[in-house]
């Protein structure tokens, strides 16, 4: 009994040793100098690509970016190593081959980086804009005058331009962005002539007010419809701003990062003129389209100012000379605008093709207006005053501060023809209220001085049409 037992635990002590001996031999041992926490800075690295088969599932995701693909992390190389070359010049060429189709492989999943964006972003548009009008105001009537009203004199369809710079901040989940824009149409001019008795005013509130041209004292609307025999109106306006927007890329601000995957050799890549390199981004983030996703939004908050300036001129030929002297009579008319508050935007970019996104957007804010009205009527030399009371002569500079209101609507393509440029087009209204216009501050009565100088910020412009442009990430 005892031999057997014996020879029963000698069995198993050479199983032990044979299994030990076994393990030993498929021992892994940690390379030299090798620590996991704290690697040397000077140690080259060689990196080994693992076969991942297609059916696993995504790894977890520590860092997962808005809008990025959902196998891809953000990694990045230890200090000091450098990637193996002809990993490198695989990951090229799978980069460019896939950057198109926006669908990553394996390699490019594996050795594929991310970089920051391009600090600086901006952007240029002409803007083909016009402005709405209203009906229009009767100025006089008669046989040779025709339907003789303020809407002959509005803006025409006008050139302007606005220019945007701006710069992203806290690793790209912001972005400060300064804009100017400005419109300033050509001013519009009418003239018609007539026969001397047959022009007729078509403001009764020149009952109100007299003037002595020189040849005896009158009220306007008689020297008007005894005298005159041509009417001139120009109308000159001009728009212009400045504001500060403080971008938030995705919504809570996510972070934006771009990809990093420019064919090597490519001739464009310092001028970011290569189409398949990836690394830049726009206001509305990178300007290529997510692999996961095609919907972007940006929020944006910011202060600004803007500017609307409107002057008219109503002028009779009351002398009997041809072209216009200092005997004639003439109305001046000037507001000025400005609006100073905070606004709110938005923006919404749907990529319809990893090239070309669609974008709708606006803002909305709200202002006070410090609004000036200027006013004169008389001739050159001589002033108009109300009846009965010749010091009262009708020459007002007066300004109100008033609520105003703010809004911009967007609608816009845009086609990336380069990893930093995108050309944009689109349709744009931009809109007010709560401001003077020149053809509401006409008065509508001179029962005294203050009633006809008073400001009038109570009504609205609208600007839209179309713009192009092109937008760039340096």
């Amino acid at each position: 009994m005892k031999t057997s037992l014996h020879l029963l635990l000698a069995c198993l002590g050479l199983a032990c040793c044979v299994s030990a001996s076994a393990q030993s031999a498929y021992r892994y041992d940690a390379p030299a100098k090798w620590n996991n926490f704290h690697p040397e800075k000077d140690a080259a690295q060689q990196f080994v690509l693992a076969q991942v088969p297609d059916d696993l599932p995504p790894p977890a995701l520590t860092d997962v970016i808005p809008g990025e693909p959902p196998m891809e992390t953000i990694r990045e190389l230890p200090q000091g190593a450098q990637m193996p070359l002809a990993i490198e010049d695989q990951a090229m060429a799978a980069a460019a081959e896939d950057c198109e189709t926006c669908e990553p492989t394996q390699l490019h999943r594996a050795v594929r980086g991310r970089l920051p964006l391009k600090p600086w972003f901006g952007s240029t548009n002409l803007l083909l804009y016009t402005m709405a009008g209203d009906s229009g105001r009767w100025v006089v009537s008669g046989t040779d005058m025709g339907k003789y009203t303020t809407a002959l004199v509005d803006p025409e369809p006008a050139i302007g331009f606005d220019m945007t710079v701006g710069r992203y901040l806290c690793c790209g989940r912001f972005g400060l962005g300064l804009t100017y824009l400005n419109w300033n149409p050509d001013g519009e001019t009418v003239v018609r002539t007539g026969n001397s008795g047959m022009i007729y005013s078509a403001m009764p509130t020149y009952n109100d007010i007299s003037v002595n041209p020189g040849t005896g004292l009158d009220t306007l609307y008689g020297h008007i419809d005894g005298s005159a025999t041509a009417v001139r109106t120009i109308r000159d306006v001009s728009f212009q701003g400045l504001e500060v927007n403080l971008s938030c890329f995705g919504l809570m601000g996510a972070r934006r990062l771009s990809r990093n995957c420019c064919p090597k050799g490519c001739l464009g890549n310092g001028l970011g003129l290569c189409s398949h390199c990836y690394g830049y981004g726009g206001l509305t983030g990178p300007l290529v389209r997510p692999c996961n996703g095609r919907v972007r939004i940006v929020n944006s908050h910011g202060l600004r100012w803007f500017q609307a300036k409107d002057s008219m001129e109503f002028a009779y030929n009351i002398d009997g000379t041809q072209g216009y002297q200092a005997d004639d009579i003439y109305e001046n008319i000037e507001v000025e605008n400005n609006l100073y508050g905070y606004q709110f935007g938005s923006m919404l970019s749907y990529c319809l093709t990893c090239r070309l996104n669609f974008t709708v957007g606006g803002k909305i804010g709200l202002y006070a207006n410090d609004a000036r009205f200027k006013h004169r009527v008389g001739t050159t030399t001589q002033l108009a005053y109300i009846n009965g009371n010749a010091t009262e002569e009708v020459s007002t500079d007066s300004s109100d501060t008033s609520f105003a209101t703010l809004g911009e609507l967007d609608f816009g393509l845009g086609y990336r023809i380069g990893c930093a440029w995108t050309i944009r087009g689109g349709y744009r209204m931009l809109g007010m209220g709560g401001v003077a216009t020149a053809i509401d501050s006409i008065p509508a009565s001179y029962t005294t001085l203050a009633a006809s100088g008073k400001v009038y910020a109570n009504s609205s412009y609208l600007l839209h049409g179309g713009y192009f442009g092109l937008e760039c990430n340096w």
